[in-house]
């Protein structure tokens, strides 16, 4: 089911910071590829897939899995970057004024760019921990604390994006009353002068 939307149309134009999380994606999926065609040359057939508590290989798979992390992060990729064109159909946590839309589409978008990035960069991270778990040069508790550590930027930005956000929404509303009040002096001075 499709909900229609009343929230403006705007071309918006990406800013310098969302310029370079483009530059920083495509740099990070481009080293994820040439990364993973280097490795896998050097990879045994058989690589650990999965792990036990103690850090043991219990799943192991063929080498060609490790094709998994860029093919994910190149379909991310276009997928997020799509998205990022249509602004207007995204989902907010404030209402979208014709006031409010190029910040809140400037914001939102800057988000997406962002974890678009983060995405990018935690899957090469994955394959560089992947192919070190096969040659036997890390251990796993290493991997996990890669995680939480992403896990953690995920939630600190979700709610930095969020509070951003309705910081902006909220400075709009005040100036559009204050102009409204202010509307409403000039209005009133004017019917007094006549």
């Amino acid at each position: 089911m499709c909900i229609e939307k009343n929230q403006p149309k705007r071309e918006v134009k990406i800013t310098k910071f969302g310029i370079a999380m483009e530059v920083v994606s495509i740099t990070f999926l481009l080293t994820n590829i040439t990364y993973v065609i280097i490795a896998y040359f050097k990879l045994p057939d058989l690589i650990p897939l999965h792990f036990n508590l103690d850090g043991e290989a219990v799943t192991f798979g063929s080498k060609k899995f490790i094709f998994i992390f860029p093919g994910i992060s190149l379909f991310e990729y276009i997928l997020l970057t799509a998205l990022c064109q249509c602004p207007h159909k995204f989902n907010y946590i404030v209402k979208i004024t014709e006031d409010n839309a190029d910040t809140q589409y400037n914001l939102a978008q800057n988000f997406l760019r962002f974890l678009k990035c983060l995405a990018i960069i935690l899957f090469f991270g994955t394959a560089i921990f992947l192919v070190k778990l096969a040659e036997k040069t890390v251990k796993i508790h290493t991997v996990l604390l890669f995680g939480l550590g992403f896990a953690i930027i995920f939630v600190v930005s979700l709610i930095s994006y969020c509070w951003v956000s309705k910081k902006y929404a909220s400075e709009v509303r005040r100036r559009s009353s204050a102009r409204t009040s202010q509307n409403r002096l000039l209005e009133m001075s004017a019917n007094n002068a006549n």
